[in-house]
């Protein structure tokens, strides 16, 4: 095939890396024979098959090899759709799960606390900073935000800290 890489030894190809070399020498590699996986506008990976021996690769083994290759492609491809949809509803499933616990929240804590341990962000911590007296964005300038509720990493510090709206990330956000 035009798209595959053969490489019968090893030890002597040029277009291998001394690092690549070392390392694929060290495990034992002396030939392989590479694919990429996926069209020529969107590839996704790559099929190798390695030999311990430096012996060239014939046609017949490439051709069959190509064939395999297409093959893998397809169930690849889907395999990625299925693991794609399962974490789509996964997380269809979280938002789900919070937005039921958020509808029964009691406080800013409890909103934060549901947000935070969700596992949905990822997040190690997180705050509430609010405006200290509601106004409209024009009045923002002698307005302080205070946090309000903070969960995780932290929070010890920032809890009940108070900040000028004009000051800080957070303060430009609310501006904003």
């Amino acid at each position: 095939s035009d798209d595959a890489v053969v490489i019968n030894n090893l030890t002597s190809d040029p277009r291998v890396s001394e690092y690549t070399r070392s390392i694929l020498l060290q495990a034992g590699i002396r030939a392989l024979v590479m694919l990429p996986l996926g069209s020529a506008q969107n590839r996704f990976g790559a099929l190798l098959i390695c030999r311990s021996q430096a012996t060239p690769f014939d046609e017949k083994c490439l051709d069959d090899f190509e064939n395999l290759v297409n093959l893998a492609k397809g169930v690849i491809e889907k395999l990625w759709l299925v693991q794609k949809n399962e974490r789509a509803l996964s997380k269809t499933s979280a938002l789900y799960e919070i937005s039921q616990r958020l509808s029964t929240a009691q406080s800013a804590d409890d909103v934060l606390r549901y947000v935070i341990n969700s596992d949905l962000f990822g997040a190690a911590g997180g705050t509430i900073a609010v405006l200290d007296r509601p106004t409209s964005t024009t009045e923002l300038i002698d307005q302080e935000l205070v946090f309000q509720a903070a969960a995780g990493m932290g929070a010890e510090m920032i809890l009940g800290m108070r900040m000028p709206v004009t000051e800080g990330v957070v303060g430009w956000v609310v501006r904003e």
